[in-house]
């Protein structure tokens, strides 16, 4: 079965997204979410189901809640979650999908389980799903957000950066290198992008040898900032607030 739903379009838009530092939104097919996600999963690629109804010169048609989701990505920052943003224009999915913040086998949830995001109604409809469809055990990517603050990191370094190609090795070079990273990332964390991050020069790789070849290497050490998943309350209930009632 994962054969056959394997998609040759999503496999050709995954590689491009790769070279692009780009995410792909797709649609998995109603009923075969999951099979369809083990056939395609990727790190890079955002799954969503069902359809969405939306009435279009009058009539009441579905149509691929890919689009919306891919709308609400346009319009956040890298750093947050597309999940829990209200989906304007539409009036319903097109089966049921049934919901509730403390039903984990509400089919929301289920599907959610299984890495496919979904459309709930709740406070109007909302697109609901963290996680792209790559190895949920790699933290470092398991949820989309992470992905892209990885993509954007590097890419800012990358186009702010070329000033300091041929340009001589010096104390200097690298004190100047450093600090520019660094207040990039100082920034990120103010902005909740990243929990904390560093820039240093990597002394084993900046080897006499290496620098007089015209090479200089850096590393830069970063935490992504997670997004809340589950929510729980844990009751407690006591007697001890009862104490001083009389007195």
């Amino acid at each position: 079965m994962a054969d056959i739903l394997a998609d040759p379009i999503v496999s050709s838009l995954k590689s491009v997204a790769r070279r692009l530092n780009a995410v792909v939104v797709a649609d998995a097919p109603s009923g075969k979410e999951k099979e369809y996600r083990v056939a395609n999963g990727s790190e890079r690629l955002y799954l969503v189901s069902p359809a969405a109804k939306e009435f279009l010169k009058d009539a009441l048609l579905d149509v691929p809640a890919s689009a919306h989701a891919a709308g609400i990505m346009a319009t956040i920052n890298f750093w947050e979650s597309p999940s829990n943003k209200e989906i304007s224009g539409i009036v319903g999915t097109s089966r049921p999908i049934s919901f509730a913040l403390d039903d984990p086998d509400s089919e929301g949830q289920l599907l959610n389980s299984i890495q496919v995001a979904t459309i709930v109604r709740l406070n109007g409809f909302r697109l609901w799903g963290v996680r792209g469809t790559g190895d949920q055990t790699d933290l470092k990517t398991n949820q989309l957000q992470k992905v892209r603050i990885s993509d954007a990191i590097k890419e800012a370094l990358i186009s702010s950066h070329a000033y300091a190609v041929a340009r001589n090795l010096t104390r200097t070079y690298f004190e100047t290198v450093t600090a520019s990273v660094n207040a990039y990332l100082a920034d990120l964390q103010v902005l909740g992008a990243i929990a904390g991050g560093i820039c240093y020069a990597k002394a084993e790789a900046n080897t006499p040898e290496n620098l007089f070849d015209g090479k200089a290497t850096f590393v830069y050490s970063y935490t992504p900032s997670p997004v809340s998943e589950t929510l729980t309350f844990e009751e407690q209930i006591t007697d001890k607030f009862l104490e001083n009632i009389v007195n």
